[in-house]
């Protein structure tokens, strides 16, 4: 026999991110191809050139973990360069391009369905393309699955995950409500409550026509869906990160083993809920009530 010493949930990071040995063992409940997918994810959105440098990359994060409240992932990037300033809980920045960027990550990573359409015209006005504005959105998801999956490794072990103190700032979000019903910019009635009806999505950026895509582009998201798909196209602005999130997508929801795909739509619909996202709940709600037994469920939900 050989006695292991006990890991933790930051070994449990660090094992997902950076194939460190010491928590590798915990990761052995996962597909070997959801955790290459994962770390071909982090590499792209931290170790591949983007608009924005990796010191604001990994501060935007650490934003995002104290917002949520993951000890782990806030100590992880400030120890991989996260710029101080900007990930400091009440940081004091006289660069109104900073501001804004931290102020988007604050709104996306609190209550992602209260952002409007003047917070994205308060990033552009503040000289981010829609490049940046997707590469941020793709950040706070990314970072939400890290989160989310280090919370529950660490649970089928019996560990505790540290938590993160959250800013002492207000967040923007506070006062608001949902924009349910009425019209949205191009006139389309907006729906006003979860359904399991196909909805149209529209972006608030603009985004690239079918033609208008490279082939870097459409690779991208390929495996996910046409390029007729608005949404898709929006995605394709960061390819790389698109590209290895598709494939961590598929590698989650569509092999046959272990939890029935039913269970697992039923969850990402549950999540979506949460998010108070009416057009991601759509999505999922549909794919989970079309198996067996499985309406009356989501109708309920």
């Amino acid at each position: 026999t050989s006695v292991l010493a006990p890991i933790d949930a930051q070994q449990i990071l660090s094992a997902l991110v950076a194939d460190d040995p010491e928590g590798r063992a915990a990761l052995d409940v996962l597909r070997p191809e959801v955790i290459t997918h994962t770390r071909a994810a982090y590499d792209a959105l931290y170790r591949q050139p983007h608009p924005l440098p990796a010191d604001v990359l990994h501060a935007l994060a650490a934003v995002t973990a104290d917002w949520q409240g993951s000890g782990p992932l806030a100590a992880w990037h400030r120890t991989q360069g996260a710029q101080q300033a900007l990930a400091a809980a009440d940081p004091v920045t006289h660069d109104p391009a900073l501001q804004a960027l931290r102020d988007h990550a604050d709104l996306l990573s609190i209550s992602p369905a209260l952002v409007t359409d003047a917070d994205q015209e308060h990033l552009a006005a503040a000289g981010h393309d829609p490049s940046t504005a997707v590469l941020i959105s793709q950040l706070v998801s990314f970072e939400s699955h890290l989160q989310r999956l280090v919370a529950g490794l660490a649970a089928l072990h019996g560990l505790e995950v540290p938590t993160a103190d959250a800013p002492v700032r207000t967040p923007r979000t506070r006062g608001r409500s949902a924009q349910h019903g009425g019209t949205t910019q191009s006139g389309r009635t907006r729906p006003e409550r979860f359904t399991r009806a196909q909805l149209q999505w529209e972006p608030w950026i603009e985004v690239p026509a079918e033609e208008e895509l490279t082939d870097e582009q459409r690779s991208s998201f390929a495996s996910k869906a046409s390029t007729n798909s608005v949404y898709f196209r929006m995605l394709s602005l960061t390819p790389g990160i698109t590209r290895a999130r598709s494939e961590l997508d598929n590698a989650i929801f569509l092999p046959r083993d272990g939890l029935p795909k039913a269970e697992r739509e039923l969850a990402a619909a549950v999540t979506s809920k949460v998010n108070d996202c009416i057009y991601c709940a759509s999505v999922h709600a549909r794919k989970a009530a079309a198996l067996p037994g499985r309406a009356d469920a989501v109708d309920a939900l």
